[in-house]
């Protein structure tokens, strides 16, 4: 009975050694995640990569529709455009949410970002351009399989186009593949 328990009580620290973290490992955002998106306001392919522990940096190129609303001019309509952008990107609660055992790959996470963009609309004979600056964003992404994801992201952001400025609201909803 003595060398039955001994088993067991060595069976039980062998496995539990291997299935805690070490404390040494930090948790951290991924080293590099390419990705396409779909949303009700269009089309993206985007890459994030890893600056530090919670930091990231996404780069993305796609199609959207987006809501204007100049604060001198009445309601605008959407308009569909060409968007590039550069958003960094602070995901505050992986250690929150890992140590509660909830996935966190492929950052699934809450986040706060800066985003600029360049927009080319539709309207190009007209020759209208217009750059999209500094939009504090509030998000959050979640996995539903090891593939796919949703995000959803809210923020307001000031532009300039053609000598106006403009005050629009960024709202997202996404779903994405990651590859």
């Amino acid at each position: 009975m003595k060398k039955f328990n001994l088993l067991i009580i060595f069976s039980l620290i062998y496995f539990i050694s291997f299935t805690q973290k070490k404390s040494s490992e930090k948790v951290s955002v991924e080293k590099s995640i390419l990705s396409i998106q779909a949303g009700y306001f269009g089309t993206w392919i985007n890459h994030e990569l890893k600056l530090h522990n919670q930091f990231a940096l996404r780069t993305e190129v796609g199609t959207e529709y987006r809501l204007k609303f100049a604060i001198k001019q009445s309601f605008d309509s959407l308009k569909n455009q060409v968007s590039i952008f550069l958003e960094p990107k602070y995901y505050f609660n992986l250690t929150k949410r890992e140590s509660k055992n909830k996935n966190i790959k492929n950052n699934a996470g809450n986040y706060i970002s800066l985003r600029t963009n360049f927009n080319i609309l539709n309207n190009l004979e007209n020759g209208e351009i217009y750059f999209h600056t500094l939009t504090p964003t509030y998000g959050i992404r979640r996995n539903i399989t090891s593939h796919f994801n949703i995000e959803l992201s809210f923020g307001y952001g000031i532009s300039y186009s053609n000598s106006l400025i403009t005050l629009e609201a960024m709202p997202s909803f996404r779903v994405g593949y990651m590859f």
